[in-house]
């Protein structure tokens, strides 16, 4: 059963987020704690930081400084093709910081024709509930639970 709702949390994940990591990297960190004959439960559980406040939703607060909030339709409206992909690496390159006439912290790029917004710079931002793995996992356990046991038991 575990293993059948990792893998059932790891296409969730492949579903819901954009993987920039094609090998190791956040679906690799889902993990299962396996059932053994002195505890007869098993957990699934994952080490990522980030992974409690996507399962949740909720504001996150930048540590220091501000965070960086992209602004973008598609990911390769910002994603570079050098290792360097953060808001850092933009502005060691042709990208600036300046403040918009409302007030806001923004990562700029000069374009043809104008300015292009990478980035908003916030002290703090909404993250939406995304990452739904305790559901995803009781819905697996759910669906296959009684088969599996009745399976077992005409086994013995």
């Amino acid at each position: 059963m575990a293993q059948k709702s990792q893998t059932e949390v790891k296409k969730h994940i492949r579903e819901e987020f954009h993987i920039r990591k094609k090998s190791g990297g956040f679906e690799s960190s889902i993990r299962i704690k396996p059932a053994n004959k002195k505890n007869l439960t098993s957990q699934i559980y994952t080490m990522a930081a980030f992974a409690s406040l996507q399962q949740t939703g909720g504001k996150k607060k930048a540590r220091d400084g501000r965070l960086a909030i992209p602004i973008y339709n598609n990911i390769k409206d910002v994603k570079r093709k050098t290792a360097k992909n953060n808001p850092s690496a933009y502005l060691a390159g042709d990208a600036f910081k300046m403040r918009t006439k409302s007030g806001k912290e923004v990562i700029a790029q000069r374009k043809r024709g104008g300015l292009n917004i990478l980035y908003f710079l916030r002290k703090e931002a909404d993250v939406e509930k995304r990452f739904d793995m305790i559901e995803v996992t009781t819905k697996a356990v759910n669906d296959s639970f009684g088969m599996i046991f009745r399976r077992n038991l005409q086994d013995i």
